[in-house]
């Protein structure tokens, strides 16, 4: 029926041609199983030639690492008359492994089964994301217990400190014999304990805390980078849970985020450093998804801070203009600047939060310029 269907190119063949998902047909009546038919789409996946599947065994492709458990099970859901799925480990005609989604299915003709059905999804790339994140699953593990070692650590000295002023109030209470001032002593004793508790459990809940912590006699500027990272990063998470909840994971209307997100930087800086500076907003309707979406916003938060923080000194008013529009159908320009003192040449050049956004724009197939003359302006052009 198959190869009938093949030879006056029928609408099956056809279509099984167009499809994108690899299949092939094999013959479980000759010795053997031999394919009798394959798409196009099965000779892109293996690499062979169409005149060199047909009339072979359709487990052509299994090879050292083939899980032979897999054949078993299929041979047993075939003759149970059965479809199956399973994941498994293949091989190109040069060699490569790829991993794929195998459906198996029986075709029935008169009560009796005439054909197997198999057809492919490659899974190589998912595979692949799984074992990274199972890698970087266990380097997290390895760092927890680094720095559960650190907490352990803290507590020893903890319970030794607590200990030494036990012994200290032991002394008081057998030399002063005034309870008021062993009760005093023993709140403030108290008062500490809970104090070194709390610290301790921050600690052990925020791993760049620790960080930040472990770097505490280090220079000022050391300091300063650590802390300036652990707000980049606290921000980073902010912004990902609100666009990630905005709208679940599909598209985000941008425009409306980033006035959104602006207008709230800005009131955190009037309320912490009573600025004064009047914010414009001009931003297009437009639907990103999360991908793009969240690289573009971190790359505002960056902008919006630098600005907030840097532009207006010593209590100068100002203004900050926001801008996201259609610069034509095929490109979106977010720009993000004001009318400050203007970016010195010493954090134009290599700065930590230039190279942050550059590799961000990098991540979306865009680009970051940024312009001091008149103030600072931060330029970011991505596809529409």
């Amino acid at each position: 029926m198959v190869r009938e269907e093949e030879a006056r190119g029928g609408p099956f063949v056809v279509a099984a041609e167009s499809t994108l998902m690899p299949m092939l047909i094999a013959d479980p009546t000759l010795p053997d199983v031999p394919i009798v038919f394959v798409n196009a789409a099965f000779i892109k996946l293996g690499g062979y030639a169409r005149e060199e599947v047909l009339g072979r065994s359709y487990h052509l492709l299994s090879g050292s690492d083939t899980d032979p458990e897999v054949a078993r099970a299929i041979d047993l859901a075939l003759r149970a008359g059965e479809a199956i799925v399973r994941q498994v480990q293949l091989y190109q005609k040069d060699g490569t492994p790829l991993w794929v989604l195998q459906h198996v299915a029986p075709v029935f003709e008169e009560d009796r089964i005439r054909h197997h059905f198999v057809s492919f999804v490659d899974i190589t790339a998912r595979k692949a994301a799984e074992d990274e994140l199972r890698q970087l699953n266990e380097e997290l593990d390895r760092r927890v217990s680094l720095r559960t070692g650190r907490l352990d650590e803290l507590n020893r000295q903890l319970t030794v400190e607590v200990e030494r002023r036990v012994d200290v109030e032991r002394v008081l209470r057998n030399t002063l014999h005034d309870k008021d001032m062993l009760l005093r002593e023993k709140d403030d004793l108290m008062r500490e304990v809970n104090h070194r508790v709390k610290n301790t459990l921050q600690m052990a809940s925020s791993f760049l805390r620790i960080q930040l912590d472990a770097k505490r006699n280090q220079e000022p500027a050391v300091q300063d980078a650590l802390r300036s990272a652990v707000e980049r990063l606290e921000r980073m998470a902010e912004i990902h849970e609100k666009l990630y909840r905005a709208q679940g994971l599909q598209e985000i209307e941008f425009g409306g985020y980033l006035g959104m997100l602006c207008r709230d930087l800005l009131a955190s800086f009037e309320t912490e450093q009573g600025l004064q500076v009047v914010l414009d907003i001009d931003a297009d309707e437009a639907f990103l998804k999360p991908d793009q979406a969240i690289p573009l916003a971190l790359i505002a938060n960056e902008a919006m801070i630098n600005a907030l923080k840097y532009a207006f000194p010593d209590g100068r008013s100002g203004r900050i203009a926001v801008s996201f529009r259609h610069t034509s159908r095929s490109l979106l320009c977010m720009t993000i600047g004001d009318d400050g003192v203007g970016m010195p040449e010493n954090r134009r050049s290599g700065s930590l939060g230039l190279t942050l956004m550059e590799l961000l724009a990098e991540q979306i197939d865009g680009g970051v310029t940024v312009r001091s003359d008149k103030g600072t302006t931060v330029a970011v052009s991505i596809p529409a």
